[in-house]
């Protein structure tokens, strides 16, 4: 009774009541409020009741149960009949009674019955009607609400303690009104059959005694009655192919709920079933070739999904009444015997290819695994361990080998495939397998059991199994990996166990690696690379690299003994690419790398230097060095010998990052001293118990600090030299693509010093503090007298300053050393001397004091220094700082306190120059702006001041500053105004304000106001808005104001406006000549009404990010179509408008598709005389032509066509020009061609069309020739005197722009005569100076 009544203590009956009693939006619901106010009123005519607190729940069931009784007749309507209304007061009420008075309901529960029989037996059965679709509806609905209302009846009478007498009606109401509805042809009363005899179950779980197993063995009994006629009725040879498929729908309709409900049976009813669907299958896997193989393989699928049920315990919802598994254990281990005898059987069943063969193969390996995961777990009973521990070593094997039997035909479908391995996977990682590789120590048949699985699985790398290797070779992977974890623990093993493993699992990784060279496509090879990668990913490269000798190939082509095999180079990239820094499955060890990695390649490094290579050959042995030093930062991930081995490697590294033959290495190393500097110093820290061996290292790292440290600081020194003299070899007249390549380079080398810095600041931090305070002083005085010099110091300097902005980085410097960095690179901020670089690198530096030293900044005796620092060097900022200046302020700004009123007052002074950096040309300037404006706002804390500071700014006297202001009120309005209830109040102030600028006559002014504009109305409601409509639409619509330029924001604001208050009250408020606008937008509107309606998508992108809603001309309702052609399906805002992110790739598929569509016009040209042509004579008054409506057809026209209609083909023809635009004219500006052979091509005369994608594809390639030919041109050499070439005939001719005579002089140029360009210089002189013989001087 408790669980029974659990649900309803929350809910009051009187609540119940009144919502019966309330109606609700649909038609059922209104007819229960009726019946449950009718019968209300009743039994308060009866009480003498106003109210529902007397409505007692006996009460309104008695009523209701009369009342439905009284209903039951076999010529009732369904629509006006009122039984479905009583079914659902009755479903409500029932609970309310079985508990309050279990008396009453335990005597009237066969009136109950009774009543839900009759109902059920009034409504016409499926098996009475053939024609299923003159069953109404209403029928349907009636028969499911019974059924709902049978099983809570059935669930009061069965809590109660005293039932016991009813046994017999509580079993005829559970099989006429749920039992008899299991097979039904209608699924949802099907479903609702099963569903209620689930719920039912449910109440058996939870209550162990009493009528509650009454339900679940009666059910058990049926089951086991269909189950056994269906094999019974199946051998009689004289049923008719109806009864044969009756009985076959009706069984599988059974399969469907015993797939959902044997998990929560009973573990006597699950045996019983289980006996019975073990028969049903094996009699299934016996047709004979005369029955109907795809009925049987439909009772074999159903048989084996309810199987799982049983099979497989990890899943179950409800812990099982039954405490003792064993029989349950015993019968799994049974079956798991008989399934896999019946491998042989299921393969050659399965092997015709029909449907549900992939299924049915599945499902068993399914049921197989699941029987094997259930006796290797924990789980089973203790009475069953020993008899398990002796059956498993025997049967797993022959699992593995069953499994494997089912994925080797080439006909089962890839997703049974990749079903029955995903299975397999999951047995092999499951930590029964692994328990049994820790305990094959103390069991011996454990051993020899993973020895079997493993040659069973090795099957696969077979040749009949290659169409399924994608699902197949990872399982190998997963053998190995499982194996080696399984046998070496996380903290490493001893050289006995690592040589046991080793020969375990060496001959898979090894046949893996020879299948790489024997398969010859290029998908296995793919597959057989990821294999190799799951192994790595899952053991690491120390292992790997001990199964698998990298040097070994059966074709020595190698100079140098023991460098890689060029037959397994391809596992080097894997393995480079497989490593992970974020986590490692083992701790590396620096020693094998030290002595193995480092010895392939010395080996590799010596084969590079081989005379007998090709320049190809040496370059790839050079880039297999790189690939193996590309390991290292894998190495460097917890490792486990740093205290031995780390002093005499951080030698070699040194070297290493030296190499100037290997320029790739300082980036690998120093990302790898990186990590181990981090990943010592975070363990560090986060020991709590001051673990010796962390401290230890940290010792070590700290006493190494000292070699590298300067060896990092020199090649930073090295890397700006590098960068010079790249700059100084730059040529004026260098190609583009050269010069592409030279940024390119000049980039990597910003990258390699950015991880130079990385790796200096990560060690800095941990270098002892005398070294590192002396380091720091030889780096500053280098710097002052780098700044004193009279000499251009300019790159040293900017190297001397990286390396102060690694060591702020690191954050180890105290307040005397910041406070002299601070104090030598003030002048450099002051003064713009030193150059643009210099200044750049000194915000760098400030930058990162800022931010990693804000007590230093925010001091109060250092602070109003620093503003005016800030203040007094903007006359001097350099336009490349501009961005890092901005940062060094947003730092500054965000160590302020709200409630220091000193530090408030700054703000406004540094809000000028963030308000102009809004308006600035690069991007990131811009952004960071933003970013400081966003920053003061939450440190003002006070919306309402901060917002007066940038209103102040409207006033400014030049319009860029009005223009800032603007954008800088519409970005924090777009930030704040939904979150921010002061900024939404302050809103429509603003926004009154704001309109006044409307008058401006600067465009950018215009811009950022419809801007503001369009932000403000997507954040402000319906009546704040209102009252404003008459002033914003006004000065929107103003003409000679820049409305015809920003027409496209116009109109999306419009829009808007129209979606929130309509057209009428909109129109009004725009001017006359304007009205034709808003009808074009409101029979927009409707087309993409009717569109919608017809389930057509415009495919329209909302806007959603602020740069987006500033400068998009795009809107999501009609995508920017307005004043469209109707042709061209494109608008001039759509094209030139200006959008960043989505948006620009939503530009640039537009622009292609413009160019396409205007070469398809040009092409149209020459054939216009056969060419469709548009009749536009009813386009008027704003109405469009949709091009896509199929009524507009009607318009098109074709000259072969004898137009009876009068309409002429010189009255409304449409030309286009060469960019696709409209050409509007009289007739002498209308052409058609009269070459009818030219205009008809193949396809019967008509016009082929030409797709945008082969338009734009020929485009594409036209620009690509154009430019080539202009590179070609610009190459060639300039003849001296071809600005005098006569273009009409020989000699020459002086024109009126020309000073000097023909031949008058040769100008001298230095560049000319450099070794570069010396060459060229006599190849134009060749054509003046003749030779010896009369003719021109050739070139040497």
């Amino acid at each position: 009774m408790d669980d029974f009544d659990e649900g309803l203590e929350a809910t009051p009956f009187p609540e119940v009541v009144q919502a019966l009693c309330t109606p609700g939006r649909d038609e059922n619901s209104t007819k229960t409020a009726a019946v449950a106010s009718a019968l209300v009123e009743v039994i308060q005519e009866k009480l003498g009741a106003d109210s529902f607190e007397k409505i007692s729940p006996p009460a309104l069931f008695a009523s209701a149960l009369n009342a439905l009784s009284a209903t039951i007749t076999n010529d009732q309507d369904v629509g006006s009949s009122p039984q479905l209304s009583l079914l659902e007061i009755l479903q409500q009420v029932i609970p309310y009674v079985s508990s309050s008075n279990p008396n009453l309901y335990l005597h009237q529960f066969t009136n109950t019955s009774r009543a839900l029989r009759g109902v059920i037996a009034s409504i016409p059965s499926s098996h009475q009607v053939e024609d299923q679709s003159k069953i109404s509806s209403g029928w349907n609905a009636l028969l499911r609400s019974c059924i709902r209302t049978a099983a809570t009846a059935l669930n009061g009478i069965l809590v109660l303690e005293n039932a016991k007498s009813m046994e017999k009606e509580i079993l005829k109401c559970f099989q006429y009104t749920i039992l008899n509805n299991f097979d039904d042809s209608r699924a949802k009363v099907r479903r609702q059959a099963h569903s209620s005899t689930i719920e039912l179950l449910h109440l058996s779980q939870n209550m162990e005694e009493g009528l509650v197993q009454l339900i679940p063995s009666h059910l058990t009994e049926y089951a086991h009655h269909i189950l056994l006629e269906f094999q019974n009725k199946k051998k009689n040879k004289k049923l008719s192919e109806f009864e044969k498929k009756d009985r076959v729908v009706r069984l599988m309709h059974l399969l469907s709920f015993l797939e959902h409900s044997l998990a929560i049976m009973s573990q006597k009813g699950r045996l019983t079933l289980g006996k019975d669907l073990m028969q049903l299958f094996a009699f299934a896997l016996g047709v004979d070739a005369n029955d109907d193989v795809q009925r049987s393989t439909m009772v074999a699928n159903g048989s084996l999904a309810a199987l799982l049920q049983i099979f497989d315990n990890s899943n179950r919802e409800f812990d099982s009444a039954d405490k003792d598994s064993s029989e349950e254990d015993a019968f799994c281990a049974q079956q798991w015997a008989t399934l896999i005898q019946a491998n042989a059987k299921l393969v050659q069943f399965t092997s015709t290819g029909n449907e549900g063969t992939g299924e049915c193969r599945s499902l068993y390996a399914k049921a197989i695994i699941a029987i094997s995961l259930r006796l290797l777990s924990d789980d089973i009973s203790e009475q069953q361990k020993p008899v398990m521990k002796a059956l498993i070593p025997k049967l797993l094997p022959l699992s593995f080998t069953t499994v494997i039997n089912c994925v080797g035909d080439e006909d089962i479908s890839e997703s049974a495939v990749q079903g029955i391995c995903a299975e397999l996977g999951r047995l092999i990682r499951s930590d029964g397998f692994k328990k049994m590789l820790q305990e094959e120590a103390s069991n011996a048949t454990y051993g020899k059991c993973i020895e079997a699985c493993i040659g069973s699985l090795q099957k696969i790398q077979q040749y009949r199994y290659r169409s399924n290797w994608d699902a197949c070779l990872p399982c190998v992977a997963t053998l190995v990996v499982s194996v080696i974890q399984g046998m070496i623990p996380s903290t490493g093993a001893d050289e006995a166990t690592m040589t046991k493993m080793q020969a375990r699992v060496k001959p898979m990784v090894t046949a893996l690696v020879q299948l790489y060279s024997d398969v010859d496509d290029k998908s296995s090879k793919q597959v057989i690379e990821g294999a190799i990668g799951n192994i790595v990913e899952g053991v690491g490269a120390e292992i790997f690299m001990g199964l698998v000798d990298l040097c070994d190939g059966s074709k020595q082509s190698n100079v140098v003994k023991g460098a890689i095999s060029t037959e397994r180079a391809w596992i080097l990239n894997v393995i480079k690419s497989s490593l992970s820094m974020d986590s490692n499955p083992y701790r590396p060890r620096l020693a094998f790398f030290q002595s193995h990695v480092l010895g392939l390649a010395r080996k590799c490094d010596m084969a590079s230097a081989n005379d007998h290579l090709t320049a190809v050959e040496a370059s790839i042995q050079r880039s297999r060095v790189v690939d193996l030093w590309c390991l290292f930062p894998s190495f460097c991930l917890h490792p486990l010998d740093i205290e031995v081995t780390f002093p005499a490697l951080a030698q070699t590294l040194v070297r290493a990052m030296s190499d100037k033959r290997y320029p790739e290495l300082l980036t690998i190393i120093c990302t790898g001293l990186t990590a181990l500097a981090k990943d010592v110093q975070e363990r560090s820290e986060n020991d709590m118990n001051s673990n010796e061996g962390v401290q230890a290292e940290l010792r070590i790292l700290s006493d190494c600090s000292t070699k590298i440290l300067p060896s990092l600081f020199r090649l930073v020194e090295s890397l700006h030299g590098l960068d010079v003299s790249k700059k100084a070899s730059k040529d004026e007249d260098m190609d583009v693509e050269d010069e592409e390549e030279t940024k390119k380079n000049l980039s990597q080398e910003a990258q390699r010093v950015m991880t130079v810095t990385d790796a200096i600041a990560a060690y800095a931090s941990i270098a002892p503090e005398e070294f590192l305070k002396s380091l720091f002083k030889k780096v500053v005085q280098r710097l002052l007298a780098a700044s004193q010099s009279d000499g251009d110091e300019t790159e040293k300097m900017c190297t001397l300053l990286g390396l102060a902005q690694a060591l702020v980085k690191s954050q180890c410097l105290n307040d005397d050393s910041v406070s002299l960095l601070y104090r030598s690179i003030k002048p450099l901020i002051k003064s713009d001397e030193q150059g643009s670089r210099v200044q750049k690198r000194a915000y760098k530096v400030f930058a990162e004091i800022c931010q990693h030293y804000t007590s230093f900044v925010t001091a109060p005796e250092r602070l109003s220094e620093i503003i005016d620092l800030m203040i007094g060097s903007t006359i001097v900022l350099q336009v490349s700082a501009r961005h890092m200046r901005l940062k060094c302020i947003k730092f500054v700004a965000e160590g302020f306190d709200s409630n220091n009123k000193a530090q408030m007052d700054i703000i406004p002074n540094i809000v000028g120059e963030v308000l102009l950096s809004l308006k600035d040309s690069n991007a990131k300037t811009r952004e960071s702006a933003y970013q400081v404006l966003l920053s003061l706002a939450q440190v003002r804390n006070d919306m309402t001041t901060y917002l007066q500071i940038i209103v102040g700014a409207l006033g400014a006297q030049t319009p860029h500053m009005r223009s800032a202001a603007v954008m800088a009120l519409s970005r924090l309005v777009f930030e704040y105004a939904r979150t921010d209830f002061t900024v939404q109040n302050l809103l429509p102030n603003l926004l009154q304000t704001v309109i006044l600028l409307f008058d401006e006559n600067s465009r950018e002014v215009i811009k950022s106001v419809i801007g503001f504009v369009r932000v403000s109305v997507a954040a402000l409601n319906k009546d704040q808005l209102e009252p404003l409509l008459p002033e914003l639409v006004g000065g929107m619509m103003k003409y000679n104001r820049g409305k015809g330029r920003f027409r496209a924001k116009i109109k999306i604001i419009i829009k808007k406006l129209v979606r929130y208050y309509g057209y009428e009250k909109i129109t009004p408020l725009v001017p006359a000549n304007d009205t034709r606008l808003l009808n074009h937008m409101r029979k927009l509107a409707e087309r993409t009404a009717r569109r919608r309606a017809a389930n057509i998508q415009d495919g329209a992108t909302a806007v959603g990010e602020f740069d987006d809603l500033m400068d998009s001309d795009e809107d999501d309702s009609d995508d920017g179509r307005t004043f469209m052609t109707g042709v061209t399906g494109f608008t001039k805002m759509t094209m030139t408008s200006r959008k960043s992110g989505k948006t620009a790739m939503s530009s640039k598929s537009i622009a292609k598709s413009v160019r396409s569509m205007t070469k398809s016009m040009a092409s149209m040209k020459s054939s216009a005389s056969t060419g469709p042509r548009i009749d536009t004579r009813g386009e008027k008054g704003g109405e469009i032509l949709d091009m896509l409506d199929p009524k507009m057809s009607k318009n098109v026209r074709f000259n072969e066509e004898q137009d009876d209609d009068g309409f002429s083909d010189d009255d409304e023809a449409m030309e286009f020009d060469d960019s696709g635009k409209l050409v509007v004219g009289g007739d002498d500006r209308i052409h058609f061609s009269n070459n009818d052979d030219d205009a008809e091509e193949e396809r019967g005369g008509k016009r082929q069309r030409i797709s945008k994608f082969e338009s734009a594809k020929a485009n594409r390639e036209e620009a690509h020739n154009k430019r080539n030919k202009k590179n070609q041109q610009q190459k060639k050499t300039q003849q001296l005197g071809a600005a005098y070439k006569s273009k009409k005939a020989g000699g020459d001719v002086k024109r009126k722009d020309q000073k000097f005579e023909p031949y008058a002089f040769v100008p001298l140029d230095g560049k000319k005569y450099t070794k570069k360009a010396r060459g060229q210089t006599v190849e134009q002189m060749s054509t003046v100076v003749r030779g010896k013989g009369g003719f021109k001087r050739k070139r040497r």
